[in-house]
């Protein structure tokens, strides 16, 4: 006889336990099985059995059938099931996760190369478990901290934006579609969105120039007919959505009452689009009118403006950079001047965030994506002139696709990696300073926050902060790229199995905030050793 338990631990995890009672039973119930196995392996015994006992024969290869069938069941719910508060637990990673947290919990043991006691310890401020994946980079201001969660779904994904407190990270407010909204909004339903309620959220949030919105994208890779929103940053009712037949991965950038963002293709199995290749929409924040759209290969990059010239990059199928003006239609119309300034091909599809710094874009791809790696695997950082497009410089000894944004910081660019590296090139000529790999076979799928000395601030010192596809938080000195501590962010009770902790970290009035796949939202504070 055997009786399952149940042994709750703090937290929504729950451990099955077998335990077997009838302990005299188990020398039969092996001869059983062992005399079944003898059976299937020997065709002429086989044979004898049928003719002498047809049913039993008959039962046997029946229960083999259902326990196949129930086998392949498991197998394909394990791939597919969701990351929530029930999911199944890999205890074994687990276990070697607290291990490695409470023995090591900086790397080089606290001590950087060697050279010194580390000045600055990162220690947690609060977290928020947010119900969902957090594939967002939070954004925080005026006391605020804003994310979005992404939860897969039989019909797609489904996900919720939501308000924090950025000091005790306490839940201000949370909108998954589902509110009422009130006679003073201006969001219209969506004839193509048959259920009102947001789809997952991989696009990061962006506030209006006035600070009174928050504007976000929606729908992951797989989603279509997904809408760009515009919320009221105090209390969170939508104050405008703008249909899409596609999903919107791209993060908006605003510049006065406007915002643009990209919308990203669907491809099909072949790699070609399902329907529209992608185009890029900018939109009043004001009222939400749509200003005007500009035909772009997948353009899921997140673009930057500056001096009023929209820099964003083409994924799949276009494989380029691009700069449009930023003026409308009309204003475009009576200067005489098109919309595209430049376009500049590339060999791989650029998919990171664009960095501008003087005269100077610098854009990043490669051949893989968010959930694999090619078979020949490789990266590119690209250096265009802002007026032209001219390639001032290229470099390719990256190893793998560049998927979170580079970050200029003085005579440098700092990137990641999908090989699981932080690399610093030289602003001036691309050349690879350093190079840095994070934690082994764990490849890097966020970009890089970067922080300077800041009087007061312990956490901003000159240093850089990415995370692992795994869930690792790492602290990087930004001049050598010796890595000075690690702390592991994902839920220690479910550390996840789908390898997409993503959300680039920001630093925010001396506060780091970060998301991950299973562990919410965390903050991070500066203390001084």
């Amino acid at each position: 006889m055997i009786i399952q338990l149940s042994i709750s631990l703090p937290g929504p995890a729950v451990i099955p336990v077998f335990t077997n009672i009838g302990v005299t039973l188990l020398p039969s119930f092996l001869a059983a099985v062992l005399s079944a196995l003898t059976v299937l392996v020997n065709p002429r015994m086989l044979v004898v059995r049928a003719r002498q006992r047809p049913g039993a024969v008959s039962a046997i290869g029946a229960a083999i059938i259902v326990l196949s069938v129930f086998g392949c069941w498991l197998a394909v719910r394990s791939r597919t099931s969701t990351v929530d508060d029930t999911a199944v637990i890999d205890w074994p990673r687990v276990a070697l996760a607290l291990i490695e947290a409470r023995e090591h919990p900086s790397a080089d043991n606290g001590t950087g190369n060697g050279s010194g006691p580390i000045p600055v310890a990162l220690t947690a401020a609060w977290r928020y478990p947010a119900g969902g994946m957090v594939l967002t980079s939070p954004l925080a201001a005026a006391g605020r901290v804003y994310g979005g969660t992404a939860r897969p779904s039989f019909m797609g994904t489904t996900g919720t934006l939501f308000c924090l407190d950025a000091k005790t990270g306490e839940e201000l407010w949370r909108a998954d579609g589902s509110e009422p909204q009130d006679e003073r909004s201006t969001a219209q339903p969506a004839a193509n969105e048959p259920d009102a309620r947001f789809k997952g959220f991989f696009s990061s949030p962006a506030l209006s120039t006035d600070g009174r919105y928050v504007i976000v994208g929606q729908g992951l890779h797989e989603d279509n007919n997904c809408s760009l929103l515009c919320f009221e940053a105090d209390s969170g009712r939508l104050h405008w959505r703008l249909p899409t037949e596609l999903h919107i991965e791209s993060s908006p950038a605003v510049a006065g009452d406007i915002v643009v963002v990209g919308c990203g293709a669907i491809e099909r199995s072949d790699g070609k689009p399902a329907g529209n290749p992608g185009f890029v929409l900018a939109v009043r924040v004001s009222d939400g009118t749509e200003l005007w759209r500009y035909p772009l290969a997948d353009p899921e990059s997140s673009p930057t403006i500056a001096d009023g010239i929209v820099y964003i990059g083409s994924g799949v199928n276009g494989n380029a950079v691009a700069a449009l003006r930023i003026e409308s239609d009309a204003a475009l119309q009576a200067a005489g001047q098109p919309r595209l300034l430049w376009s500049a091909g590339t060999r791989f599809p650029m998919v990171s965030a664009v960095a501008v710094a003087e005269d100077l874009v610098v854009a990043a791809g490669g051949n893989g994506d968010y959930v694999i790696s090619a078979e020949n695997p490789a990266g590119i950082v690209l250096a265009f002139d802002r007026r032209n497009g001219a390639i001032r410089w290229r470099q390719e000894a990256i190893g793998d696709t560049v998927l979170g944004a580079p970050v200029i910081a003085g005579d440098k660019v700092i990137c990641t990696s999908r090989r699981g590296e932080v690399l610093a090139l030289a602003l001036n000529d691309g050349a690879i300073r350093w190079r840095r790999r994070v934690r082994e076979n764990d490849p890097i799928l966020a970009g890089v926050a970067l922080a300077g000395p800041v009087e007061g601030s312990p956490i901003a010192d000159g240093v850089a902060y990415t995370v692992t596809s795994s869930g690792w938080l790492a602290r990087l000195d930004a001049a050598d790229g010796r890595i000075m501590e690690t702390h592991f962010i994902n839920d220690n009770h479910n550390p996840g199995f789908r390898r997409l902790s993503l959300s680039t970290p920001i630093i925010a009035d001396g506060r780091l905030y970060v998301g991950s796949e299973t562990g919410g939202l965390r903050a991070f504070f500066g203390t001084r050793r």
